[in-house]
């Protein structure tokens, strides 16, 4: 899906069916859903959307607004966080060319290493 200004970042992520971070398919592109994260967070209420999004999101949008939490506030995404730290269930995630399945669990894992402050911190 091709962003705009008109787009509800919010509601666009709480949709979300896949987890991707980074750059994917053949040309490495940025995926939609990081851009609509990052411009999320930029907002001057990031953490009630936040907090929303993972409230009301879809598992692939609980994870996209623990790792905005991350970033916007490490003590509500240290409370949120518990509820998924078991969690086995699988959710479809990219990188790069490759679509597979991983477990909520385990995202988070990576979320909470870091994994993904490499992309989080770039210039888009």
């Amino acid at each position: 899906m091709k962003l705009d200004e008109n787009t509800d970042y919010l509601e666009y992520l709480k949709s979300s069916k896949c987890f991707r971070i980074g750059g994917v398919g053949a040309a490495a592109v940025t995926p939609s859903e990081e851009i609509a994260l990052r411009r999320l967070m930029r907002q001057d209420n990031a953490l009630e959307s936040l907090t929303e999004l993972f409230d009301e999101g879809s598992p692939p949008g609980k994870l996209y607004a623990l790792l905005g939490l991350r970033y916007v506030d490490q003590m509500v995404f240290n409370e949120l966080s518990i509820e998924l730290r078991n969690r086995n269930d699988m959710v479809e995630t990219q990188g790069g060319c490759i679509i597979f399945q991983a477990s909520v669990c385990n995202i988070l894992k990576s979320i909470e290493d870091g994994a993904f402050d490499i992309y989080m911190e770039r210039e888009l």
